[in-house]
């Protein structure tokens, strides 16, 4: 016998952060300020699984 199974992992569609980058943009005036600015990086919102259990 065997059966299927299939999930859904992260099913609200969280992007969940993996890396985080830094990085600074200069602005204003004369460009005599500088932001800073977070960027963050996230792969895939939904992961599906699949798997196949045999029993005998």
């Amino acid at each position: 016998m065997g059966i299927w199974n299939i999930s859904i992992y992260n099913v609200y569609s969280y992007m969940s952060p993996i890396a985080i980058r830094k990085w600074y943009q200069l602005g204003g005036y004369n460009y005599s300020k500088a932001y800073c600015s977070f960027q963050t990086l996230g792969l895939l919102p939904v992961i599906p699984s699949f798997s196949y259990t045999y029993k005998f």
